[in-house]
């Protein structure tokens, strides 16, 4: 397509998003040149990992390896975190001190900045905003951006900071949380500054928008109450609901709407759910990557993306 502006995004999801780091790999044997026709990337949470990745120059198989082997890293937790937090009732069931030094391993002297070649977006929320309201935010490297002096280790630390799984994130004088409670599919957010006229200045029509998933799970709410109170909503986990459903679906919906056939879904919807932290599945994950077909997906970037 002429002139078109091809975004490729990846929705948060953990360690599930070794399965988007996967399904990058499988297409780019199919085609060597997909990535070099990206014009930005973006991420959310676990996505905002393959996301930095790819955008600091790893391959999909070494942000793979990163998942495999310290992804378990991330999800880990001391007896005495465990008591101070009550097990996760009074506070964040893992540190904040694990992730950040494995972030540091893989990016440290990073900063959007220095990322060159392509756009970067991560999302996150920012839960102390000089306006007095808490508010959601992308961390970009378009020229003028707020932000683009932000180390790539603060923004993930703030894209990855999952409620009730991790401690709030600090960066600058603010503070944030996973961008998952507004944006865990970060496609409306990449698109939205890819034609905003400060920054991407695309013509909408322009814009080809590839979005892959991390494993959805067919989910629902377990009670049959129809009065639901704080206890209610939490036994029917709220937290995971917003973070892999409100925030994703609603957001295909409007791009859908919007873009037309030039947004493109991929993943896999089961009737399996895996957490964000359960390790135990990697292997799982990989094996449902390398044997989803992918045969809709070749045929809509012939079409569209290139």
């Amino acid at each position: 397509m002429k002139n078109a502006y091809r975004i490729l995004t990846f929705d948060g999801g953990g360690l599930r998003s070794i399965f988007s780091a996967r399904l990058v790999s499988r297409i780019l044997k199919e085609r060597p040149d997909f990535l070099d026709k990206v014009d930005m990337i973006a991420g959310n949470s676990g996505g905002s990992i393959v996301a930095c990745g790819l955008a600091a120059g790893y391959s999909p198989e070494e942000i793979v390896s990163f998942f495999k082997e310290d992804g378990p890293n991330i999800f880990k937790t001391s007896f005495t975190n465990k008591l101070k937090g009550f097990f996760g009732v009074l506070g964040a069931k893992y540190e904040g001190e694990p992730r950040q030094r494995v972030f540091e391993k893989y990016f440290s002297g990073k900063k959007l900045s220095t990322i060159e070649g392509k756009t970067l977006l991560l999302t996150a929320f920012d839960l102390k905003h000089n306006s007095g309201r808490w508010k959601p935010v992308s961390f970009h490297n378009y020229k003028g951006s707020p932000t683009i002096d932000y180390s790539l280790t603060d923004c993930l630390m703030a894209s990855t900071a999952a409620p009730t799984y991790f401690p709030i994130a600090r960066a600058g004088n603010t503070r944030y949380i996973d961008g998952g409670v507004w944006a865990n599919n970060p496609s409306l957010a990449a698109y939205s500054e890819a034609i905003n006229t400060w920054y991407g200045k695309q013509d909408h029509k322009n814009v080809i928008l590839l979005n892959i998933g991390s494993i959805a799970s067919k989910s629902m709410i377990k009670s049959k109450k129809s009065s639901l109170g704080y206890y209610d909503w939490f036994q029917n986990e709220i937290i995971d609901l917003i973070l892999d459903s409100a925030s994703m679906d609603s957001i295909e919906y409007y791009l859908g709407n919007i873009m037309g056939p030039n947004y493109k879904k991929l993943n896999i919807l089961m009737d399996e759910e895996i957490k964000l932290d359960d390790f135990s599945k990697i292997d799982k994950m990989l094996s449902i990557a390398d044997n989803l077909n992918l045969d809709d997906v070749k045929s809509w970037l012939q079409g569209f993306w290139y």
